[in-house]
C-alpha cells in the first residue's frame, strides 16, 4: 500500500453526508467567474477502505462549464 503525502494525512473537520448536494465552482478566470462556471454533484458513497473517500455523481454540468474543462484538458 502507498504512504499518503504529508498533505492528505491530516483529519478535516468537514464531513460529507450521503445524499448532500456539492456546488463546485471552477474557477479558470477568476475576474470573469459567473454562475455558469458551477459544477453539481450528489455524494453517493462513502468508501468502506477510506472513511476520508467518497462517491460523487454529476447532476448537473452547465455548457459555460464544459467549455471550461474541455480548454483546461487541452495539453500545453
Amino acid at each position: 500500500m502507498r504512504k499518503r503525502p504529508a498533505c492528505c494525512q491530516q483529519t478535516s473537520p468537514h464531513y460529507l453526508e450521503l445524499l448532500s448536494d456539492i456546488k463546485l465552482k471552477l474557477l479558470s478566470e477568476i475576474k470573469r467567474a459567473t454562475e455558469a462556471e458551477y459544477i453539481y454533484l450528489k455524494v453517493i458513497q462513502q468508501s468502506n477502505l477510506d472513511k476520508h473517500l467518497f462517491l460523487l455523481q454529476f447532476t448537473v454540468i452547465l455548457l459555460k462549464a464544459i467549455a471550461i474543462l474541455n480548454v483546461l484538458s487541452q495539453p500545453g
